[in-house]
C-alpha cells in the first residue's frame, strides 16, 4: 500500500487533484477491500467519485462525488451551471433509504447477488 499512499506527493507538490472513480469497489469474491485513496490521509488531494447504479439499480443513475475542502465552492457553482434540472426527488428518497440504515444495513441490496447459491447435484 506504500505506492498508493505515496502517489499524492507529486499532485500535492504541483497544485493538482487525484481523480479516484470508485466504480464497482463494492464487488468483490474474496478478501477484504482495497481501500480508497481519498481516505488514506487526512486532507488528501483525491476527488472521489462513485455510483449507487450498480448497488441499487442501474436505472437509478445516481451518483455522487467526495471533495476537498478547497474545491467545494467552485464544484458546488459549477454544478449548478451544468446541472439544472436535478433529480433531487431522487435523491431525497436515496438520502431517507440511507437515513433509515437500508443501504449500509446487515445485508445491503447488493450483498444477496455476491452470496454463493448452494449446488444441488
Amino acid at each position: 500500500m506504500s505506492a498508493a499512499s505515496d502517489c499524492w506527493r507529486s499532485p500535492v507538490s504541483r497544485g493538482s487533484w487525484i481523480v479516484e472513480d470508485d466504480y464497482d469497489s463494492e464487488f468483490r469474491f474474496s478478501g477484504q477491500p482495497i481501500p480508497a485513496l481519498q481516505g488514506l490521509v487526512p486532507d488528501a488531494p483525491v476527488v472521489y467519485i462513485g455510483t449507487f447504479s450498480k448497488t441499487l439499480y442501474p436505472g437509478l443513475r445516481l451518483g455522487y462525488v467526495v471533495i476537498p475542502r478547497p474545491l467545494v465552492s467552485d464544484l458546488k457553482h459549477a454544478h449548478a451551471e451544468l446541472y439544472r434540472g436535478g433529480h433531487s426527488l431522487i435523491q431525497m428518497a436515496l438520502a431517507e433509504f440511507i437515513t433509515a440504515g437500508h443501504y449500509f444495513g446487515p445485508y445491503p441490496p447488493y450483498a444477496v447477488a455476491l452470496q454463493p447459491s448452494p449446488r444441488l447435484f
